[in-house]
């Protein structure tokens, strides 16, 4: 997820978001940010649709059981289309669109239909370090 936060990082997008896709032995696949590719023929320029277009030039990868770590859940019919198309099957996502309260309810039957299993990130661990002692 740290390197989905990196890549939102450099977005200049005003909602900005980082895709980071990795495959089953967690070795990247693609990566991408929120209007990193420009295209007349996305209908939208976000993370996704970045990640999805290096893909497409990406001949010797698997290409089955991919995770997807994103900054801001997808709520782009466009991008879930994507998602499937790329074989994701888990996306660990970050936080919510301001429009979009709950992904699941939303968006469950698409996600279900195409196998992909959708989780919220939560923190494992935080390190802190004390200048002060």
């Amino acid at each position: 997820m740290y390197m989905a936060q990196t890549l939102s990082e450099m977005s200049t997008e005003q909602q900005p978001v980082g895709c980071y896709v990795v495959d089953r032995d967690h070795y990247q696949i693609v990566s991408g940010y929120s209007g990193e590719i420009r295209s007349v023929d996305d209908l939208c320029n976000c993370a996704i649709a970045s990640a999805f277009q290096k893909l497409r030039t990406k001949s010797r990868c698997d290409r089955d059981g991919f995770i997807m770590y994103i900054t801001a859940f997808p709520d782009c019919n466009f991008c879930l289309k994507r998602i499937i198309e790329m074989k994701i099957t888990k996306i660990w996502y970050w936080s919510l669109p301001s429009k979009t309260e709950n992904p699941n309810a939303e968006f469950n039957s698409f996600l279900e239909k195409g196998g992909i299993e959708c989780q919220k990130y939560e923190l494992t661990r935080i390190i802190s370090i004390d200048f002060y002692n």
